[in-house]
């Protein structure tokens, strides 16, 4: 409670007034705004020439301040069906006099299974070799120390990667191109394709590392240092997964162009981009997508949606490929479209994130996604609200049922929301999971956040071990959300996702979301494999209104007919689904290959594997199926030596571009814990005590 206002007439002065002394507020808040230059002055030096603030490596040209190198991207896709073939080109251009490497972090889909890499050079092509991760390193150190172009391709996180580029002449350009396959997402009839092109500033816990791991041994401790993060004991590679970003606005400093061939084997309804003006051109019995201005700058996601003609919706689909004697399927079955709805009474949590990474309009689409989640509440649910920054809030010590009166107090609650602090999702999840809960009643948690943080691990075991019989739903919000951890969150919670990209788009979404909350899901979901098969996910999750089952699986010989069946509320389903008319898919091999190592990598989080036997295991399957993962790494080595070694090398790391839902003149991430901020901070206050105590060391002054 904050304490009542004092009338007036009831203070007692035992003393008269000092005189007024306006210079000295004068002088005090002129030392504020000159503290406040000063800040802003840092913060603007820190962008230019700090890399370890995690800022573009800048080289000085001619008195002017310029990049050392510019990057532009080009993807060309094929989508056939559900699975996305994608040739991605990386363009690094050295613009000044002096040799460069060049360091770029960017995301892709979390469940690309990329299986290819090349540079291209002066005309020539070199094809990357696949290899386990530190022998990968070695040759790309060996490469860049004798002075021979070379490129290196890592990966940080599923959906985060590390492209190196080493031994750029001046004024000259390298090319790395990468070849990843995944698949297209499809609910409510719809499909959907996304490419993520920048990422949200990931909030960093835990506390610093005196000294950091050794996370690129083998490179130069220059480039090493291109994080705005520092190690901590909890995201000891924070370094490599807090890349810089361009913290003012300019358009197209990393350009994008795309190009999409569509061909989903059925009539559409409709094309669409959700966040991107595109054409599209009828092609034979495909379609031609491409930006309509040809460019766009790579501050928030592709994402194309299409619509088959109501008639010809599939129900059911399976996709094969054979490979080295051995039969790979991916498996696509859609649930009865029931609109029965839910018999039991619901408990439903919302959890919403309001740290600093969600200023902007992020916030603005999260709390209008939870002021319609409110009124979309049924008489006979209970809820809550949780709001989590650096710490977290509660609306209620537990659910309380839902009225009139409770919808108006949540909703008013939800407006005073504001963003800012840090982002420690561990606390407010685990007291959500701890509410006590009724096990009669259904239990539903909706987590509304963009997911930017870097210990996904000890959140999903998190999740896994203290959900319970809660299912987790999670609402992706901004232009770059983490799609890694949103939809992992979600399958260890065994429920569903949903991306509001737009403020446009937080009705429409949050009204599919509810759809499933609201209606039967089929549980017991099992699929009869004729025989043997080496199948991922191995445990399949209940299935929502209008979402696909997704299997994929290995077998010693071709598939002729699967029987799928589960259980709804009212009754048993079944069907059968035969493979005669299916034909031979490039591209399952791979995607299989990618469910086996996430779900290796989920086995290795439980702990039902050891880290050893994890790394062995994933390093098997990805140099069997020429994959990137966590324990392996593409290398493209260029013979000719061109550089001397007398020339000095500068590093050139490239920033990420600031989505659209941040704000633009952000100096750096502030869900970020910075030391340097903490310093002026704690001057700014040390100057006013200290001036405080100045004017108050001879206590009251009373008149002559």
């Amino acid at each position: 409670m904050y304490p009542k206002r004092i009338p007036k007439h009831l203070i007692i002065e035992d003393y008269p007034k000092r005189k007024s002394r306006p210079w000295r507020v004068w002088l005090l808040l002129l030392v504020i705004a000159l503290l406040s230059f000063a800040f802003a002055f840092h913060a603007h030096s820190t962008e230019v020439s700090s890399p370890s603030a995690g800022n573009l490596k800048l080289v000085q040209q001619d008195a002017t301040v310029s990049p050392a190198a510019h990057l532009a991207t080009d993807a060309k896709v094929t989508i056939t069906g559900m699975i996305a073939e994608v040739a991605y080109s990386q363009t690094f251009q050295n613009q000044t006099d002096h040799w460069v490497e060049g360091v770029y972090t960017f995301p892709l889909p979390e469940d690309a299974a990329i299986q290819h890499m090349e540079i291209h050079l002066d005309g020539r092509r070199v094809v990357g070799e696949i290899q386990p991760k530190q022998k990968a390193k070695r040759i790309y150190q060996q490469a860049r120390e004798a002075g021979k172009r070379a490129a290196i391709t890592l990966q940080q996180r599923p959906n985060l990667f590390t492209q190196r580029v080493a031994n750029i002449p001046p004024h000259q350009s390298v090319t790395v191109l990468i070849r990843f396959l995944h698949q297209a997402r499809y609910h409510d009839g719809v499909f959907q394709w996304r490419l993520p092109t920048t990422l949200t500033p990931r909030y960093i816990p835990g506390a610093p590392l005196a000294e950091a791991p050794g996370i690129d041994d083998t490179t130069s401790s220059t480039v090493n240092a291109f994080g705005w993060s520092h190690a901590t004991d909890q995201v000891p590679d924070a370094m490599a997964i807090s890349p810089p970003f361009y913290t003012h606005p300019s358009p197209f400093k990393n350009p994008l162009s795309l190009s999409i061939t569509l061909d989903s084997g059925l009539p559409l309804a409709s094309i669409d981009a959700l966040y991107h003006t595109i054409t599209t051109r009828k092609e034979n019995e495909g379609y031609q997508i491409s930006l309509k201005n040809g460019q766009s700058e790579m501050d928030r996601d592709f994402v194309l949606q299409w619509q088959p003609s109501p008639s010809r919706q599939p129900r059911a689909a399976l996709f094969q490929q054979t490979l080295d004697d051995e039969h790979y399927s991916m498996l696509m079955m859609l649930p009865p479209s029931t609109q029965d709805a839910n018999t039991l009474p619901r408990d439903i949590t919302f959890i919403i994130d309001t740290s600093g990474s969600m200023q902007g309009t992020s916030i603005v689409q999260a709390k209008a996604s939870l002021r319609y989640a409110i009124r979309q509440l049924n008489d006979d649910d209970k809820f809550n609200i949780m709001a989590f920054s650096d710490n977290y809030q509660s609306l209620f010590a537990y659910p309380h049922p839902v009225s009139d009166k409770l919808r108006e107090l949540a909703i008013n609650w939800v407006d005073r929301l504001t963003a800012k602090g840090g982002t420690e999702m561990f606390p407010a999840l685990a007291a959500t999971f701890s509410q006590p809960h009724d096990p009669e009643r259904l239990q539903q948690v909706v987590f509304i956040t963009d997911g930017a943080v870097g210990n996904e691990t000890a959140l999903f075991k998190l999740i896994e071990e203290n959900a319970g019989q809660a299912r987790l739903f999670t609402v992706g919000i901004g232009a770059a959300p983490n799609s890694f951890f949103m939809t992992n969150a979600a399958k260890a919670g065994r429920g569903t996702f949903e991306y509001i990209g737009e403020p446009q788009d937080v009705q429409q979404n949050m009204a599919r979301l509810f759809t499933k909350l609201n209606h039967v899901t089929t549980k017991n979901v099992s699929v009869q494999w004729p025989f043997t098969a080496d199948t991922y996910p191995k445990k399949i999750g209940d299935l929502y209104l209008g979402e696909p089952l997704i299997v994929f699986a290995k077998t010693s010989r071709p598939l002729t007919s699967l029987n799928v069946q589960g259980d709804t509320a009212n009754q048993t389903w079944a069907r059968t689904v035969s493979t005669y008319q299916v034909k031979e898919t490039e591209g399952i091999a791979s995607l299989w290959a990618r469910e086996k190592i996430n779900a290796i990598e989920a086995s290795a989080r439980w702990g039902t594997i050891s880290d050893i036997e994890a790394k062995e295991t994933i390093t098997e399957v990805a140099l069997k199926h020429h994959l990137l993962s966590r324990f392996t790494a593409f290398v493209a080595v260029d013979q000719p030596v061109i550089r001397g070694p007398n020339t000095n090398l500068l590093p050139a790391v490239i920033p990420n571009q600031l989505p659209t839902s941040q704000r633009r003149l952000m100096a750096f991430p502030r869900t970020a814990t910075s030391a340097t901020l903490s310093f002026w901070v704690g001057l700014l206050f040390l100057c006013g005590l200290v001036w405080l105590q100045f004017l108050n060391k001879k206590g009251p002054q009373h008149v002559a």
